[in-house]
């Protein structure tokens, strides 16, 4: 039997079942024929199938170092590559095939899927609609449109090349997956659960649904059943870092903190550069007040995609962060403010710290904040945000540069370093402006009120409808103040016309830039009562009595999951947790109100 008849043999083997006997096969003929690229190529597909990897990559570079533009050993290499998540090595060997085969329509969409994966979604945009183009019934690539377009923002474009898709192969259980996010990231939770649904129906494996669908139940405060679809997502792949990361996150919202540690250690076990790990279980130990292993995990939050989008200096200065190591003894550091203007307050309680410890240290801060910070800790060495850090050559006079939040590791490493004092003062020559403002108001307790948070990413579950509020709102003998920044005029004339009940809003009062005025109406409550937003940031740091309405689990801060009503960050603040219902949190908080002011 001659050389080609084997090679036959050996693949009508490999299809009738006896995969082993087939490799065996052509592994004979290359031994006497080592440079045949029939039986090398069919070897190397063998092995891939049968998940022998490494020998198929092995192959597949044997040919092409023999036959470099054998295209179908290039297509199905970069293939092994894409499943591996080797997207740098894909990507050069896609590159290569189109080189020999300008314009292969299943390399283009490829190419369109890695530019995906490494955030180019623009000039992703552009191949994969050449890719379309050329097989308008291609719902890979239609699939694949559908993601950029999401990943680009816009979700009306991506809901229709998504439904297109599953038009065409209504069993194809990515594009249901994926058009299932994109209604999730529209709010739309009650379709998006039924399209992951839907997926696991056809494929109860599929672990991109199975996670989704146990994201949306976590976000809904449903977290059992959210751990339960996470731990049926870790039974199909068990040494997965990211479903083991998500059943860490589940625990932790169940507040059984041991399993939420050993799920957020064994994910790092796969993965040590795994950040958003590292960040969240540095969140658990501050909650744990294990303060010390806390701040090991804490920087973390730097090589997130969402904390350098908000600090686009961090090109400039990362050659010269501090790495939580180095001595800082005698050396010009440069701290510079973090992402919020809350968490900027909350961090600046250790600045005292800082310029007791460091005779040359400079901060960076919010502009808003600037005369604040420069009176309170009176310390002139206080800039405006990007005064250096947007300067390369100012930043070489600077040895050190210390994100604000990573000062804890210095001097916050147990619960009796936190000073109970309060850390801002106000500006005592504004104090008769204000007086001004003040004037005609009845003379009765002021209490303020602040019912929402601008805060990007889980703003809307920090924040409260006006209506939650009105069994305290109607408390007589007190006058609320409107200390809600943000446009609020419409909601408070609905609801003031609905309740007849009056909030007070300083039309002199700008509430998102004035942070002295602010300070000094603060100071005059006999109470502020608060979501978690700047404003309560900046209560706190002032020493005013703060009842501070803490959102559930998966959207609460730190500093507020704290284990009982107190935080260490602020003496002054009083905790309220969620419970259950806005409205059941509230009704607690109105009966302490009662109990306080003495009304029966």
């Amino acid at each position: 039997m001659d050389v080609p008849d084997k090679i036959n043999q050996s693949i009508k083997l490999f299809q009738s079942g006896e995969k082993g006997k087939a490799k065996k096969s052509l592994s004979k003929i290359l031994l006497k024929n080592k440079n045949n690229i029939i039986a090398r190529y069919n070897l190397a597909l063998m092995q891939s199938e049968t998940n022998d990897i490494e020998n198929s990559i092995y192959n597949y570079e044997y040919i092409l170092k023999i036959e470099k533009n054998n295209w179908k050993s290039i297509l199905n290499l970069y293939v092994i590559k894409l499943r591996q998540k080797s997207y740098d090595e894909a990507l050069a060997l896609i590159n290569n095939l189109l080189k020999i085969k300008e314009d292969y329509q299943p390399a283009l969409r490829d190419k369109a899927y890695v530019y995906l994966i490494q955030k180019n979604p623009e000039d992703g945009l552009k191949i994969i609609l050449k890719s379309i183009k050329q097989n308008k019934n291609d719902y890979l690539a239609i699939n694949i449109l559908g993601m950029i377009y999401m990943e680009l923002g816009n979700y009306d474009l991506s809901n229709q090349a998504l439904s297109e898709a599953i038009r065409i192969n209504n069993k194809y259980v990515p594009s249901i997956n994926n058009l299932g996010r994109c209604l999730a990231l529209q709010h739309n939770k009650t379709d998006a659960k039924r399209l992951f649904k839907k997926a696991l129906k056809i494929d109860p494996g599929y672990t991109d649904s199975l996670t989704n669908l146990a994201n949306i139940y976590l976000a809904e405060g449903g977290y059992l059943k959210g751990l339960e679809y996470h731990l049926i997502a870790n039974k199909f792949d068990k040494h997965n870092n990211i479903i083991l990361f998500n059943i860490g996150c589940s625990y932790a919202y169940l507040e059984d903190f041991k399993n939420a540690e050993f799920y957020y250690k064994s994910s790092l076990k796969i993965n040590p550069d795994f950040q958003l790990c590292r960040r969240n279980l540095s969140i658990l130990c501050l909650r744990l007040r294990n303060y010390k292993e806390a701040w090991k995990y804490f920087d973390g939050r730097i090589g997130l995609d969402e904390f350098r989008h908000r600090n686009n200096i961090i090109h400039n200065i990362k050659n010269k962060l501090w790495n939580g190591v180095d001595d800082l003894k005698n050396k010009k550091i440069l701290i510079v403010k973090e992402q919020g203007v809350g968490d900027e307050i909350l961090y600046a309680s250790m600045y005292r710290d800082a310029i007791k410890n460091f005779p040359n240290v400079f901060f960076e801060c919010e502009e808003r904040l600037l005369s604040v910070f420069k009176r309170s800790f009176n310390y002139g060495s206080f800039f405006p945000y990007l005064k250096f850090t947007n300067d390369k050559n100012s930043l070489n006079n600077f040895d050190q540069i210390i994100f604000a939040g990573s000062l804890g590791r210095i001097f916050r490493k147990k619960l009796e370093d936190f000073d109970p004092n309060p850390f801002l003062s106000i500006d005592n020559n504004k104090i008769s402006k204000i007086n001004n403002w003040l004037k005609n108001i009845n003379n009765k307790s002021l209490i303020g009120i602040s019912w929402k948070s601008k805060n990007l990413d889980v703003g809307e579950i920090k924040s409260l409808d006006l209506e939650i509020l009105e069994p305290l709102l109607n408390k007589k003998n007190f006058t609320f103040i409107n200390l809600q920044y943000g446009d609020t005029k419409d909601e408070i004339k609905r609801f003031e016309d609905k309740y007849n009940v009056k909030i007070i809003t300083l039309s002199e009062l700008d509430l998102f830039n004035d942070f002295e005025s602010i300070s000094i109406i603060l100071k005059k409550l006999k109470l502020f009562i608060s979501v978690s937003n700047s404003t309560a940031h900046l209560a706190g740091a002032l020493g005013v009595e703060t009842w501070l309405i803490k959102p559930a689990q998966h959207a609460v801060f730190h500093y507020w999951n704290q284990p009982n009503y107190k935080t260490p960050w602020y003496k002054s603040i009083k905790l309220y947790s969620f419970n259950k219902s806005w409205s059941k949190t509230v009704k607690k908080l109105c009966l302490d109100f009662d109990s306080k002011f003495k009304i029966h």
